[in-house]
């Protein structure tokens, strides 16, 4: 096969290359006439279909060479995966030294997980996203800070733009009342 892997990754770029040059992101023969003029081959599929404010933040990365720009990207989306699982098991399980050995478990299981794998071989974007989520989540199920529920619940809204999975979280947030959580994935979305 001559495609090559990180597919979505290419969408991102290729989409965000075309708002740089003034075009539309959106332009499925525009971004596959872009891909040959840079001899990337990837399964067009139908286009770009995310939210524009994710193209723009991909601008940044059109500086660099694909090769460079997919590698950083899902340098990034490693790095950030894994503040944020450490992040969250601290949350849970607390930072006691006596839980080292536990922390530690639950790290390499979540590093492990093949979707992780799937996700940078693909160059997606769910961990690159996964601080709204993760980081949103935990302000959202923090009893001891009630200020920081709307905040968090931004912070998945703001996930759900992207990937629409994290805005499920409505439901059980509104069937549990928790109304300043729910209000903020609204106006997160």
């Amino acid at each position: 096969s001559d495609v090559n892997g990180f597919n979505d990754f290419h969408d991102f770029y290729l989409a965000a290359k075309l708002i740089a040059q003034g075009h539309s992101p959106y332009d499925k023969h525009a971004l596959s006439a872009l891909a040959d003029s840079l001899d990337l081959r990837f399964v067009v599929g139908t286009g770009y279909s995310y939210p524009l404010p994710f193209a723009l933040a991909m601008i940044p990365f059109t500086a660099l060479s694909f090769s460079t720009a997919v590698l950083t990207f899902n340098g990034l989306s490693l790095l950030v995966f894994g503040m944020t699982v450490s992040a969250w098991i601290g949350w849970a399980h607390g930072w006691g030294p006596q839980l080292w050995r536990r922390r530690v478990f639950l790290a390499a299981a979540a590093g492990l997980y093949p979707s992780v794998y799937g996700t940078l071989a693909n160059g997606q974007a769910g961990l690159i996203l996964f601080p709204l989520l993760g980081l949103g989540t935990i302000a959202v199920l923090d009893k001891s800070h009630g200020g920081r529920r709307f905040a968090g619940g931004i912070g998945i809204g703001l996930a759900a733009i992207v990937k629409l999975t994290p805005g499920l979280l409505l439901v059980p947030l509104v069937l549990a009342r928790g109304f300043r959580a729910a209000a903020g994935i609204a106006v997160g979305g």
